[in-house]
């Protein structure tokens, strides 16, 4: 199959997800300590009581689709 991406696709910024990773590592085994807050998997759990109130909020169904 072809496909053609639309002309805002392509206007589209690469994603830079991996060069910031590379940049936090390089950073991290120089001895920096950093908390990464960037797009992915956080390095550390998520504390016990904000999983409570997300575990809360799904059996009071508090999530919704947003209108519009």
């Amino acid at each position: 199959m072809n496909y053609q991406l639309s002309e805002r696709v392509r206007a589209l910024n690469p994603y830079n997800g991996a060069e910031l990773r590379d940049k936090v590592e390089t950073l991290r085994r120089s001895g920096r300590k950093l908390i990464a807050l960037n797009v992915g998997e956080p390095d550390f759990p998520t504390p016990v009581h904000i999983a409570h109130a997300g575990i809360e909020a799904i059996h009071q169904s508090m999530p919704r689709s947003a209108h519009g």
